[in-house]
This record gives structure tokens, sequence and C-alpha cells, in this order.
């Protein structure tokens, strides 16, 4: 995969994680359950523990593909070096694993409620 095919994926990634933001709070404050649910709720709390930790894990593959992009732009025959893409592997990873929690403490958001 090169810089080029990366970087509107990453965008959209980036795009997409704001749009769950935006869209998670509308359903705090405006929902049909209201936030006292929410608030109240620790299945809740685990999940936005996951999301607030997926964060901090995609700052080092956002610069890495900045600092490649730029020098890509000053030396054609740049290549990306394998073991940064290795690296950058595991950060990815690691958020892909948080997301799946995110995933099941919401499952068990909608079907459990509270404790």
């Amino acid at each position: 995969m090169t810089l080029a095919q990366i970087r509107p994926l990453h965008a959209g990634y980036g795009g997409s994680a704001g749009i769950v933001i935006v869209v998670g709070v509308c359903r705090v404050i405006w929902g049909i359950k209201g936030a006292g649910f929410y608030l109240h709720n620790p299945w809740f709390w685990a999940k936005m523990a996951c999301f607030a930790a997926i964060g901090p894990l995609s700052v080092p593959p956002t610069l890495a593909l900045l600092k490649w992009r730029k020098a890509s732009r000053a030396d054609v025959g740049f290549t990306v070096p394998d073991d940064g893409v290795a690296r950058l592997r595991r950060f990815v990873h690691a958020e892909v694993a948080l997301l799946a929690l995110v995933v099941a403490f919401a499952a068990a958001m909608a079907r459990c409620g509270g404790f």
C-alpha cells in the first residue's frame, strides 16, 4: 500500500471518529434514555475509557504518516521503512482490539443496563 492510498483511509478514520464523538454526545444529551441512563451506567464508562485510550494510540501513526508524506515530497524515491510499518501496525492492532471492546461494552450497556 502506498502513502497515496493510506492518506484517504487515514482521513476517513479520523473523520469517522469525529462523527462518532458528536453522535455519542448528542445521544447522551438528547437521547430517548436520557443522560441519567448513560452517566450512571458502568458499561458506558468502560466504553468511554476504551474509546479514550484509542485517541492517544492514533497519534504515533498520524505523526509518522505526516513525516513520511513530507519525506516523499522531498525525495521522489522515498520508501517507507519496513520497521516503521511494523511499529505502526502494532498501534493499529491495539486500536482495533480496543474498538472491539468498545463494541462489546456498547452491547452490554444496551442489554444489561447497569450491574
